[in-house]
């Protein structure tokens, strides 16, 4: 059965224009997400949507809150099913979840079951795997024959396939780990504002959708049937 995944990521949203980066229109972040949801509501009608972080630009500024609270009210209106992860620049779990609401364990669609996760920031925008999580998904792993698909913000990718600015600081652990899994899996992350185009390791596959905040304004459109994936990106409309 062929699962629409909408994958919406660093809006890096802030209440006037960014200063020193005049390419991330962040003041215009929610109109973005707003022009993003009706696409995908009247056009696209995707299973499921995953916004992968950076929501805010600047999480010491006063009006951040705010800015959060603003654009929850506008994925509220999304009708599929929705599932918000943090990144490095939004406000700690405990402030965010209060505003954008808890983190599931895991969703199943389907044959495929989403895992986000909350990875610990590191030095150089980076990222890393706690044990527990690693211990997480191998447990959620247990008597499910689906696909698994990771959610998170920072990419990872083998680093004989493809080289971002940004990874895991136990990279290998977090691959072997991976690796090991019975199940096929899909890692999708954001962070890179380029995005990247998914590689293929074995029965493992690893993609990053581009920054909505940075023109052309693009989302990524996954549609997975089996062991088929397809991959596009979609540039909102004017």
């Amino acid at each position: 059965m062929k699962t629409k995944i909408a994958v919406i990521t660093d809006l890096h949203y802030s209440q006037s224009p960014i200063h020193g980066l005049p390419d991330r229109k962040g003041e215009q972040a929610n109109e973005l997400l707003q022009k993003a949801i009706l696409e995908l509501n009247n056009h696209i009608k995707p299973d499921i949507t995953v916004i992968l972080g950076d929501m805010i630009d600047r999480s010491d500024e006063l009006e951040s809150e705010k800015c959060l609270e603003i654009l929850n009210n506008s994925i509220d209106k999304l009708n599929s099913k929705v599932i918000v992860l943090r990144g490095n620049h939004d406000p700690e779990q405990e402030i965010f979840s209060k505003i954008m609401g808890s983190t599931p364990d895991f969703i199943d669609i389907n044959d495929l079951r989403f895992i986000p996760f909350i990875d610990k920031d590191e030095p150089g925008c980076n990222a890393s795997r706690s044990s527990l999580d690693i211990e997480r998904m191998h447990n959620l792993s247990a008597g499910f024959s689906g696909q698994m698909v990771f959610l998170q913000h920072v990419p990872l990718f083998p680093p004989d396939l493809a080289q971002g600015y940004y990874n895991y600081t136990n990279l290998d652990e977090l691959l072997t780990a991976i690796r090991a899994l019975p199940n096929p899996t899909l890692t999708i992350a954001g962070h890179e504002h380029a995005g990247m185009e998914m590689v293929t390791s074995g029965k493992d596959r690893f993609i990053a959708a581009p920054a909505l905040c940075e023109s052309p304004f693009q989302f990524l459109m996954i549609e997975i049937d089996g062991d088929d994936i397809k991959c596009e990106y979609q540039q909102l409309k004017n």
